[in-house]
C-alpha cells in the first residue's frame, strides 16, 4: 500500500476482518480523495489486499469503539501527514544508526 492509502484508510474499508478494499488516498492538500493515485477516466480500479493474522490481531486491537468512517491510523485525533511520517522515519533511521539528513 502507498503511503497516502495508509493514511486515507477509515473502518469502512475493511471487506472482512483479514482484507482491506483500497479506493481512496490523501491527496498533496491532504485531503481524503476517493480515487487511487493510478486512476484515470479509463482505468477506475480499486484494489483488495489480504492482511498477515498478526496485522489482523494488532489491528483488532485498535478498533475498539471507533465509528466505521474513522481512520484507522491517526495522532491526536488527525489524520498523518507526509511530513509526520518522514520525520518518525527519520527518527527510526537515526536510532539505528543511519544518518538520514
Amino acid at each position: 500500500m502507498r503511503s497516502s492509502e495508509i493514511r486515507a484508510l477509515q473502518w469502512n474499508q475493511f471487506i472482512r476482518p483479514d482484507a482491506i478494499l483500497i479506493n481512496a488516498m490523501i491527496d498533496s492538500n491532504d485531503k481524503r480523495v476517493n480515487r487511487l493515485k493510478k486512476w484515470t477516466e479509463d482505468n477506475k480500479k480499486w484494489r483488495v489486499t489480504v492482511l498477515p493474522d498478526k496485522t489482523v490481531r494488532m489491528i483488532d486491537l485498535m478498533r475498539l469503539d471507533k465509528a466505521d468512517n474513522d481512520y484507522v491510523f491517526t495522532y491526536e485525533d488527525k489524520t498523518l501527514t507526509t511530513w509526520f511520517l518522514l520525520d518518525h522515519f527519520c527518527c527510526v533511521l537515526n536510532n539505528n544508526g543511519i544518518d538520514c539528513k
